[in-house]
């Protein structure tokens, strides 16, 4: 891969070299506002500085997304290790025991209790005698 992106930049170099021997003659004034001018100058000259200054602005604003993006990351992995640490607490906590599963525990010892066949499981205590007709 290393060897890819060498030759990749030597074939672009090739082409800018070739690029500037091609347009020397010094036929370009660039012109800015208020009457300022540069030149002249080259045309392959004007070309490649634009280019570099295009470059230049490129990799400051890479940089600043990249400087961005590493500030996320790690509040994001910080974030991780307080969620991880707080798994682990709800680890060691003994789990509470379920409701339906303490009703489970009453009604077998229920059923263990001597003359327990006999009692009704609802918690109704009307005596069938008191009822109105």
């Amino acid at each position: 891969m290393v060897a890819l992106k060498f030759l990749f930049a030597l074939a672009i170099l090739i082409v800018l070299v070739l690029f500037a021997l091609q347009n020397m003659e010094p036929d370009v004034i660039i012109k800015y506002y208020l009457d300022r001018t540069i030149g002249p100058m080259p045309f392959s000259f004007a070309v490649l500085g634009a280019a570099a200054i295009g470059s230049i602005i490129t990799a400051l604003v890479t940089l600043i997304e990249q400087i961005k993006l590493r500030h996320t990351i790690k509040k994001l992995n910080r974030h991780i290790r307080q969620q991880d640490e707080e798994l682990l607490n709800f680890k060691k906590i003994p789990p509470e025991p379920i409701q339906d599963e303490i009703e489970d525990e009453h009604a077998e010892k229920a059923d263990k209790s001597p003359g327990s066949k006999f009692l009704p499981r609802h918690e109704s205590h009307e005596d069938p005698s008191d009822s109105k007709d």
